[in-house]
């Protein structure tokens, strides 16, 4: 049975007040799940690696949640009503409920990956269209980029390690005011206590807004993890073994500073 208890989540999307693609598993011994965002320059070698790991975590969880069922249906019928079969029943369904709610975290990560996945395709094939000549229009989830208005950098890795970042947003955040006791600089009783007065201020605090918004108060970096005081992120270096060839395309649009979008199509124009 899978301990599920309190599980930290940290997923969430660039420009909607969450800013990290992260999910924290203290019940599978402290695994962290990470989306493409959270990686720096990321790869089909990292997405394949989440992928597979995902997917032994679903069996998993599919594998609890039978036992659970299996327990509840052992239990006769004459003898469900029974206090502490009913104890047992409701333990079962929550561990179900919480096991089925977990799942579907996991599987959102699963598909962040697939669809980086299927980008790269696309974006390796149109590169091969590039190579074979002509000039394209591209369709993307922001709108059309025009031929001359993108530029395309394509890097090869071969056989042998290759090494990942993965990162953990910080913010800083003023969240309330908060009433501290202090002594007063212009005091002259003599009795101490006469001295002591309350300045209301801002209680300022380093945290990560986690999948429901919540913002989770952050003291230190995850273990493991290093801080830079210059991005603000905690960050880890993973190194995986790459056992054959492949490119990675990234695209450029040259009149914007943010560059995330999805290529969904492309069209071949006159050259200019």
């Amino acid at each position: 049975m899978i301990r599920y208890i309190s599980f930290i989540i940290l997923v969430i999307f660039l420009n909607s007040g969450v800013n990290s693609q992260i999910m924290v598993l203290p019940e599978f011994e402290s695994i962290y799940l990470f989306g493409p965002q959270n990686i720096e320059s990321p790869n089909v070698l990292y997405a394949m690696k989440s992928i597979s790991l995902f997917d032994e975590l679903i069996a998993e969880i599919d594998t609890s949640i039978n036992n659970n069922l299996n327990q509840i249906e052992m239990i006769p019928a004459e003898k469900k009503n029974k206090r502490i079969n009913k104890r047992k029943i409701k333990r079962l369904l929550k561990e179900i409920k919480e096991n089925k709610e977990l799942k579907g975290y996991i599987l959102d990560f699963r598909k962040m990956w697939v669809d980086f996945i299927e980008q790269e395709n696309l974006k390796n094939e149109f590169i091969e269209d590039c190579l074979e000549g002509g000039c394209f229009d591209l369709t993307t989830s922001t709108g059309i980029i025009k031929f001359g208005e993108y530029d395309f950098r394509v890097d090869t890795f071969y056989e042998g390690n290759i090494v990942f970042n993965e990162f953990i947003d910080i913010a800083n955040n003023k969240s309330k005011f908060v009433w501290v006791k202090k002594k007063s600089d212009n005091c002259v009783s003599a009795d101490p206590d006469d001295c002591i007065i309350y300045c209301r201020i801002y209680q300022e605090e380093d945290c990560i807004h986690d999948y429901r918004d919540k913002k989770l108060k952050y003291c230190k970096c995850p273990e493991g993890f290093e801080y830079d005081d210059i991005k603000r992120i905690c960050y880890k270096k993973i190194s995986l073994y790459n056992n054959k060839n492949f490119i990675h395309v990234e695209i450029i649009n040259k009149n914007k500073q943010y560059n995330k979008f999805e290529i969904l199509d492309w069209k071949k124009v006159d050259c200019y």
